[in-house]
């Protein structure tokens, strides 16, 4: 039974998507960061991503049991990257699921990070005084943004310790419960060297990870961009009726802009119009995927510059919001 009283937390806002299902939207700067979701199959209670912190991942652990009053059964990690999986630790005595490979690299690139931080005790105070020092209301924001996780975290590092997964899976594995059921799946390398996802097919909801972000560019630090678009490519058979991304709010297949459907009237064929498009304030909105090579932080501006240090591709047809769930509904 869900919870009647009101769940307040300053990490993320709880958004019902269906009955039993909850998209946890985190809030900007404050030590969430990434997107997650609470999933009650019936006899099992499952938490899809952890969030940045520790402190985040509590809030969602906590929130969780007070939904549906019976403990988390199962932690899924949809992919390596800090934003999801630092609030791991968290969950004690929760099985954590994830691919070998994000178990791998979870603990490789949390230590690394930790070594980092230790070594750069002051990098926060870099980070305030370029704050202090921009005028630009914009990038002022996002600074602010910026900043308020990295305090989240720098008051989390003296207690951040890797915490892996004890379950992995290869290709797919469905978890059936009494009340849905859910397909979790290994797409390859898009955003990051091991992306899952996972689809609630008996509600046609997808937890997309970081496969997808609302109204912003995606990180492409770790990923592959053509392998992305092949992912995406061969996932847009369908368009499930609600999809939750690692960024970003909720949408449902209304928040596809035009200029990403195939056969639609100014639809994106190429990386240079792709830029073009993106720097039209009025599609921001839509889903959007980092063109660029690797290590590229400022796409916009230097493809559009003809920056040799950014490689513009051509688009195969495809649409961002169309996802998984032709190729879930095989598992």
């Amino acid at each position: 039974m869900s919870s009647s009283v009101p769940i307040s937390t300053p990490y993320f806002s709880l958004q019902p998507v269906a009955e039993g299902v909850y998209a946890a939207v985190a809030v900007r700067g404050t030590g969430a960061m990434a997107n997650a979701g609470i999933i009650d199959l019936g006899d099992q209670v499952v938490v899809f991503d952890s969030m940045y912190t520790p402190q985040a991942g509590q809030a969602l652990h906590d929130a969780a049991v007070q939904l549906f009053g019976k403990p988390v059964t199962l932690l899924i990690n949809s992919h390596f990257h800090l934003d999801h999986t630092g609030g791991n630790q968290a969950f004690p005595g929760v099985p954590i699921l994830s691919t070998a490979k994000t178990r791998s690299l979870t603990y490789e690139r949390t230590t690394q990070f930790l070594t980092f931080a230790k070594a750069h005790p002051d990098y926060p105070l870099t980070v305030k005084k370029a704050l202090e020092q921009e005028t630009d209301a914009k990038k002022r924001q996002e600074k602010e943004y910026e900043l308020g996780e990295l305090l989240a975290m720098d008051a989390a590092l003296p207690t951040l310790v890797p915490t892996l997964a004890t379950l992995t899976f290869h290709d797919s594995i469905t978890l059936h419960g009494s009340k849905r059921s859910a397909v979790l799946r290994s797409l390859g390398n898009g955003h990051s060297p091991c992306d899952s996802a996972l689809f609630l097919p008996d509600d046609d909801i997808l937890f997309a990870g970081d496969l997808l972000f609302a109204g912003a560019h995606p990180s492409i630090m770790t990923g592959n961009v053509p392998e992305w678009i092949s992912i995406l490519d061969a996932l847009l058979q369908d368009c499930p009726a609600l999809i939750v991304p690692g960024h970003g709010p909720v949408a449902d297949k209304q928040a596809v802009p035009p200029f990403l459907m195939p056969k639609a009237a100014g639809y994106v064929s190429d990386g240079f119009s792709f830029c073009l498009a993106y720097t039209n304030s009025s599609i921001r909105s839509g889903w959007l995927v980092q063109i660029c090579t690797s290590g590229c932080q400022d796409m916009t501006s230097r493809m559009c510059a003809g920056s040799s240090s950014v490689q513009a591709i051509t688009l195969k047809p495809f649409s961002m919001a169309a996802t998984a769930s032709s190729l879930f509904r095989k598992g």
